[in-house]
């Protein structure tokens, strides 16, 4: 524990060598001004100095959001010097605009944040940060970090980056803490930093993230719905094809997994079951004789629909089939129909002509 002592200059120095290691995390930035993450039961105000009107857009988890005491329902422009209070189930997230912006003077001020738990990543604006009992500022344009604060005391969880902590009301107790440590507040006291194991970071930040819900075999809109009720969004949408019919237009895969916890609007792709269409290629008739015409079209999965007859004038080969319809070439549905014509036998039908009568 360190206390405002008059050793305390060393112990500073200490403090210096031991925690300027490298961050143990890479998490990526939105574009803007930074991100921010309430906790249900949380309650500050966010300032902007150098900037009148609105300073970003806050995004409501659930049915219990307030905005200067106004319930918020989806998403509500944030203005500079507005409170944000989150209730019983349901949190909060602030992107801070700066789409357009490279600079940030003065910072993002978090004030009077009493109770809860906060989750920050700055981007080019610093976020400067005041509890009951602890002032904190990020001193890196990208940092990460984790607020848990309480009536009687504060701990800080510093990600990526680094920041400066000094208890509120100590002056002249300030201290540099690096990515990866953790410090805990109370009173006049640091107790800390000490350092944190990838799993235990995790451990700090996981109400930040939203469990992926079991999609398979919902439709598109019933899977969309479900999704927006986790806070989550509809990413690409792809078909996987299926022979069975009744489970056409329905999930088949989703990526991430059922069950697996990502950050609040993660993007879960889709793979839809797609009804199979299958077609056949008629095949060449012509010149086959009945026979051999059953059985072609049998290996082609197909079947003889009607057979007609055409009259032989002597100079084709009788027994063949000299039309077909569909024509050959055609894609038709599997155990479609093909009507043949073939050529009739030529002596046959002299044969059925009467006999001319002989007349002695």
């Amino acid at each position: 524990m360190l206390t405002p002592t008059g050793a305390r200059a060393n112990l500073l120095v200490i403090l210096f060598t031991a925690i300027l290691l490298p961050s143990c995390t890479n998490i990526p930035l939105p574009v803007g001004h930074g991100h921010i993450e309430l906790d249900e039961n949380t309650d500050p105000r966010f300032i902007k100095p150098d900037k009148e009107g609105r300073i970003g857009l806050l995004r409501a988890r659930g049915d219990n959001v307030f905005l200067n005491q106004r319930t918020v329902s989806d998403k509500q422009p944030i203005m500079n010097g507005d409170s944000v209070r989150t209730g019983p189930d349901s949190r909060a997230s602030i992107n801070f605009s700066g789409i357009f912006s490279n600079k940030c003077p003065q910072g993002i001020r978090i004030e009077e944040f009493m109770t809860g738990r906060l989750y920050g990543r700055t981007q080019i604006c610093r976020h400067h940060l005041i509890t009951s009992n602890v002032r904190f500022s990020t001193e890196d344009d990208r940092s990460e970090y984790h607020v848990h604060t309480f009536p009687d005391f504060t701990v800080l969880t510093i990600i990526e980056g680094a920041a400066s902590i000094s208890p509120q009301g100590e002056t002249d107790v300030r201290i540099r803490v690096s990515g990866g440590y953790e410090v805990r507040l109370e009173g006049s006291h640091i107790i800390g930093p000490h350092r944190l194991s990838p799993d235990e970071i995790n451990e700090r930040i996981d109400w930040t993230r939203t469990e992926v819900p079991e999609l398979l075999g919902l439709n598109l809109r019933d899977a969309t719905l479900l999704l927006k009720k986790a806070g989550l969004k509809q990413g690409t949408v792809s078909k996987i094809e299926s022979k069975d019919h009744q489970m056409a237009g329905r999930v088949a895969k989703q990526e991430p997994s059922p069950g697996s916890r990502v950050e609040y609007d993660t993007p879960v792709k889709l793979w839809l079951w797609n009804r199979t269409t299958q077609f056949v290629m008629v095949p060449r008739l012509i010149g086959h004789s009945p026979e051999e015409t059953e059985e072609i079209l049998t290996e082609t999965g197909l079947r003889v629909g009607t057979i007609s007859t055409l009259e032989n004038d002597g100079e084709h080969k009788p027994g063949r089939v000299q039309r077909q319809s569909p024509k050959d070439g055609s894609k038709v549905a599997p155990n479609s129909s093909v009507d043949i014509w073939i050529w009739d036998n030529f002596n046959s039908l002299q044969m059925k002509q009467p006999p001319t009568p002989i007349i002695e």
